[in-house]
């Protein structure tokens, strides 16, 4: 919806399938009992191989973010722009390689000073399905952006977090299905990236006025407090060819890990789901995930202590063994590590 409140921007589902132009509809606001009419299909047309894509427009009807696989996706949607520009759309540009991935980019939202987008993906690395994130504009083009920045845990979780937005009183809402079956909204209170910049500066600044360090003194008699236990090594789980399913031999590596959880309830588990380089990139990354949920649903069943446990996949994207050495070794990338992290 516009700012001011009389144009709903809507997918295109008004035509027949056989003429549709995939894209958007605006439809004004009229008066009477038909309140919302005069459809008009918008000039900006998204060339996709289905129907699967997305969009936020922003309150000024100026700047469009669409989610889709066009033709310069890196892996499934993309992020793109288009501008208006005296009524002209321009042609959708791609965000480039920093904010979209081999992964999904979807549900796009653009800060009111268009110079923060955040998004949900698939793609980076974060606490289990997919994530919200942010970035930041680093110039006036639409393709030179910050490192995507996770919004953390108490926004993210091990399902699917999209469609966030920030309403004008700071409030933040977003879906996802961390209750299980279909999603919910949630809402919550967030810092945007210049608060927290700014925050940060003043623990930096706190910091710069430290002049001397003294380490302390030891005490005669007191008694020495045990440091943290050292993290154990990492386990890995490999898979046949093209499977997700456990084999003998890496049931036999969880046990181990199930003996190391149930005697160490200080600990995050993670899961990093890999693949070897063989097939098609979009089936490697799904078989990535499947593999991870298939550890993290063994270990759940056997542990139901676990503290924390997160699954990551990367698809074919971090090979151990690369090149004509990967002809030989290809089942070191069919993988699933599982890493230790210390539970603060």
């Amino acid at each position: 919806m516009n700012k001011e409140a009389d144009k709903l921007y809507l997918i295109n589902n008004y035509t027949s399938p056989a003429r549709r132009e995939l894209g958007l509809v605006v439809v004004n606001k009229g008066e009477g009992k038909k309140q919302w009419r005069e459809k008009k299909e918008l000039p900006v047309r998204v060339q996709v191989p289905d129907d699967h894509y997305g969009f936020y427009l922003t309150p000024d009807e100026q700047v469009l973010i669409i989610s889709m696989m066009g033709e310069e996706s890196l892996g499934q949607e993309d992020l793109y722009v288009t501008i208006n520009k005296a009524g002209e759309w321009s042609k959708p540009e791609h965000l480039g390689a920093i904010v979209n991935s081999a992964g999904y980019e979807i549900s796009p939202f653009l800060s009111s000073d268009k110079q923060t987008l955040y998004f949900s993906s698939t793609g980076f690395e974060g606490f289990g399905d997919a994530d919200i994130f942010s970035a930041k504009r680093l110039d006036d083009s639409w393709t030179n952006w910050s490192s995507p920045k996770n919004l953390g845990e108490k926004i993210n979780s091990a399902y699917f977090d999209a469609y966030f937005i920030i309403g004008d009183d700071g409030t933040a809402y977003f879906s996802s299905n961390r209750g299980g079956g279909m999603c919910d909204i949630f809402q919550s209170k967030i810092r945007t990236i210049e608060e927290q910049e700014k925050e940060a500066g003043k623990k930096e600044m706190i910091t710069n006025q430290v002049v001397e360090r003294k380490e302390p003194e030891a005490v005669p008699g007191a008694i020495e407090t045990p440091g943290p236990k050292p993290l154990p090594v990492q386990q890995i789980v490999y898979f046949d060819f093209g499977s997700d399913v456990l084999t003998t031999e890496s049931k036999n590596t969880l046990t181990e890990v199930l003996k190391i959880i149930s005697s160490r309830m200080d600990l995050i588990v993670e899961l990093h789901g890999h693949t070897d380089e063989r097939g098609n990139e979009s089936f490697n990354y799904n078989l990535s995930r499947r593999r991870s949920e298939a550890v993290k649903k063994y270990l759940s069943e056997n542990q139901s202590a676990i503290s924390k446990l997160k699954i990551f996949y990367y698809g074919e994207t971090k090979p151990t063994a690369r090149g004509a050495e990967a002809d030989d070794h290809h089942r070191l990338n069919r993988r699933v590590e599982i890493i230790y992290q210390q539970l603060n």
